[in-house]
């Protein structure tokens, strides 16, 4: 007699078993599309709302689907989902201003989840994985497509116009190609090896980089024409510094952020005294401070136009830069430069009194009766870049104040008489001062772009994509969820990282990746109802410990407020909710497998104690997201197969579901009963660990 014959019986229900859908297909990186554009441009997942941190995140990588990836310990599929949207994956895992974690739900309870931590954890773990996945892009057109500059817009137009089948040549001014991250962000922060791992890839898929080249001074558009390229994107970003027009600024040992720090990237450590004072706050300019304070100098002192609640630069790299004995003072400019015999002495301030105007646009004014003097070494100026335009000037191309005139809408610009059409532009130089992955972004849509071109001769317009994020959860939810903090990296000790330019940052050891990574809400990917199903019973109102579900002709859970449990779905008597993040069928194939090997004793284990995914190859356990979720048939599902006894081993208890332990009590007692009605002498026993 089927053991499913007797649930039947205890516990009445006519209605079919629901279909649960596969977590590993959440959505497709590249799905099918309607247009050649739609393969390769940034797309939303298949969702009709969006995880918030996908939202945010300007080439759409699917946090939400990594980190779950994460917490089940296949880090190599979690590798794969980072860098199928975003071309400089390593890059990003090191040094990226994560708007994923601003726009985390979590951040409502007790902190955002610290999703570019884990996204480094799993970056640096699955290099060698990486490299064997190596493919070289097919060839399948003719057109050639010239690309200046190597910097995030570029790599990831290059990737996108290979994937597409055209020939790709970067052209890189520096000896070494990956733009500012390579040749301006300093070591300690991110690693020259970890660009090239990012541009390896790239250089494996078939880019052609020629190194040492610049536009204006080694060739000329013409010069690209005449080669035979039939389309050119500028993605040359914002490589100067910006000057202040102040008197003094042409003194010896007054330096330019931009400048100082790629000297410091090219091995050059200028002497710059024993007091050096940085004009600016942004990261740039806190970059710069902690590369000075490298080089041994004693005093560092950050001049900041904002006050301390203002700050431009991340809360992060703000605090780091304060624990390596740097001084900032607040709401003063310079004024103008002191020097004596043509060298920087010190600078005269005056007071900032606002920063931006009535409409919140930045323009800050001044009190010049309220003035103080700081003398020093040397300063670095470190307030703004902009674009070098010398060979755009030398071209004629039309210009629009420090720009490049461009249709915003097409990203296309032209060179009459040389490029009339084919001439379009990304990153920094098109969207003005942004983040490394938003620059990556334009590149990507400047590709779409292009190929339209190459395929039709006329343009596309490119929209940027806007999807509309799961809202805000509300305090309803989030006061019930059983805080766990969040575990930001740490450094090397202050003493220690200052003595040299090695990364300052350490990874996550694995328990600590696994510990975060449970954290995710999974927000919405959560329970939906199957129409026709639904009985009102009201038993996933009653039972579920956040008080998501109401009723409405049916239950509804709203996607703002359910929090992914999976509890309903567990106790509900209809079979009527799906938990979407779930695959089941999965755990049953693990599940007959660990029967396979002969072991008549089968073991339920919690993934929320798992410290290292060597634990998952452990003889006859099956590991789930929660046994709190597990329903009558998953208890009795081993016995049908010819088990003899089951443990569940359950997590401590903190455990997020412990105000469920009746449900689970309830149904464990229940499922006892049916063996021994059963006469299969088998016995589901308890057990919990210390996470």
């Amino acid at each position: 007699m089927k053991i499913a014959h007797l649930i039947s019986g205890l516990f009445p229900c006519n209605m079919e078993k629901s279909t649960l859908i596969n977590r590993s297909n959440l959505f497709n990186q590249t799905p099918k599309a309607k247009t050649r554009e739609e393969a390769i441009m940034p797309k939303s997942p298949a969702a009709s709302i969006l995880p918030p941190c996908t939202a945010a995140c300007p080439v759409m990588t699917d946090a939400r689907r990594y980190v779950g990836l994460i917490f089940q310990g296949r880090y190599e599929e979690a590798m794969e989902v980072i860098k199928a949207n975003n071309v400089i994956a390593s890059v990003c895992a090191y040094i990226c201003a994560h708007p994923c974690e601003d726009a985390c739900r979590r951040q409502w309870v007790e902190g955002p989840l610290q999703i570019r931590a884990l996204k480094r954890f799993v970056m640096d773990n699955t290099r060698e994985y990486r490299r064997r996945q190596y493919r070289r892009a097919e060839i399948t057109r003719s057109q050639r497509v010239a690309i200046v500059g190597s910097g995030p817009a570029g790599l990831a137009a290059a990737r996108d116009l290979l994937h597409l089948g055209y020939p790709v040549t970067i052209f890189e001014r520096e000896s070494e190609p990956g733009g500012m991250p390579m040749n301006a962000v300093p070591k300690f922060r991110l690693p020259r090896a970890v660009v090239w791992e990012d541009l390896s890839e790239l250089e494996a898929l078939g880019a052609v980089f020629k190194t040492g080249i610049a536009w204006g001074r080694d060739f000329s558009l013409k010069d690209l024409k005449a080669q035979g390229f039939e389309a050119v994107l500028l993605a040359v970003g914002l490589q100067k510094g910006r000057r202040l027009p102040v008197p003094g600024m042409d003194a010896a040992g007054v330096h330019l952020a931009m400048d100082f720090l790629r000297q410091m990237a090219q091995g050059h450590k200028p002497d710059l005294g024993q007091k050096v004072l940085i004009v600016g706050c942004g990261n740039v300019a806190m970059d710069a401070a902690r590369a000075v304070k490298r080089l041994g100098v004693p005093e560092v002192l950050m001049i900041c136009l904002e006050s301390p609640g203002q700050l431009f630069a991340s809360p992060v790299e703000t605090e780091r830069t304060k624990e390596e004995i740097i001084d900032l003072i607040y709401q003063w400019a310079p004024r103008f430069v002191l020097t004596e015999g043509g060298r920087f002495t010190g600078v005269e301030l005056m007071g900032c009194t606002s920063l931006f105007d009535e409409l919140g646009r930045f323009a800050p004014t001044f009190d010049e009766s309220q003035t103080t003097r700081l003398t020093g070494d040397s300063v670095i100026f470190a307030v703004g870049q902009e674009a070098e335009l010398d060979a755009a000037q030398a071209e004629n191309l039309d210009l629009e104040g420090r720009r490049i005139r461009v249709d915003k809408a097409t990203m296309a610009t032209s060179l009459p008489g040389v490029f009339a059409a084919g001439l379009f532009l990304a990153g920094e130089i098109f969207t003005g001062p942004t983040l490394a992955v938003a620059s990556a972004a334009s590149g990507r849509r400047a590709a779409a772009a292009m190929d339209h071109f190459l395929r039709t001769g006329t343009y596309l317009t490119v929209a940027e994509d806007c999807p509309k994020p799961v809202a805000k959860l509300p305090e309803a939810q989030s006061s019930r969820i059983v805080p766990a903090p969040p575990r930001p990296l740490r450094e090397r000790p202050v003493g220690e990282r200052l003595k040299d330019f090695d990364t300052a940052e350490l990874v996550y050891a694995e328990f600590e990746a696994l510990k975060e990574a449970r954290r995710c809400l999974h927000c919405g990917r959560g329970a939906e109802v199957i129409d026709r199903k639904c009985v009102v019973c009201l038993t996933c109102v009653r039972c579920c410990p956040f008080l998501v579900p109401y009723i409405d002709v049916m239950a509804v859970f709203p996607e703002e407020t359910c929090v992914s449990c999976g509890l309903c779905a567990s106790q509900c008597p209809a079979y009527a909710i799906n938990i979407r993040r779930l695959d089941r069928e999965a755990v049953r194939r693990r599940l007959e497998e660990a029967l396979k090997e002969g072991r008549g004793e089968i073991v339920y284990a919690c993934l929320r104690s798992l410290k290292s995914r060597k634990e998952l190859n452990i003889p006859g356990t099956v590991w789930w997201d929660c046994l709190k979720i597990l329903t009558k048939e998953d208890l009795l599902a081993p016995f049908e197969l010819g088990a003899v006894e089951l443990q569940l081993r359950e997590c401590r208890e903190d455990c997020r579901l412990e105000s469920a332990r009746g449900w689970m009590d309830k149904l464990v007692k229940q499922s006892n009963e049916v063996l021994t009605i059963a006469g299969l002498g088998g016995r589901i026993e308890r057990t919990r660990v210390s996470n």
